[in-house]
């Protein structure tokens, strides 16, 4: 992506696991109700769900030799995901430079 550092989004997302785990640390395992911007409410369960797959994603996409190869390991490690068709294709579109494609 011109003009953005890559290094710049992965702190940013770490930035998020970072409060992500603070989050989880703060209100405990019971008691809360979590309401995501996507996806299902839910239990403590889903902020530790998030943080897992948004560490797994920085990895994965930092990792990448490509687009396609992202796409398909992050639907390999989550089966079933939700918006892989939108979210999942955005998300490493933007994380994954074009000119590491094939």
């Amino acid at each position: 992506m011109p003009g953005v550092d890559p290094g710049l989004i992965n702190r940013k997302s770490a930035i998020g696991s970072k409060t992500l785990s603070q989050i989880a640390r703060e209100t405990g395992g019971e008691g809360w109700t979590f309401y995501c911007g996507h996806g299902r409410e839910g239990g403590h369960e889903v902020v530790t769900n998030m943080q897992h797959y948004l560490e797994t994603f920085i990895a994965v996409t930092s990792a990448a030799e490509s687009r396609r190869a992202a796409i398909m390991k992050m639907k390999e490690l989550f089966p079933g995901f939700a918006q892989d068709d939108f979210l999942l294709l955005h998300s490493v579109n933007f994380h994954v430079k074009k000119s590491h494609q094939p």
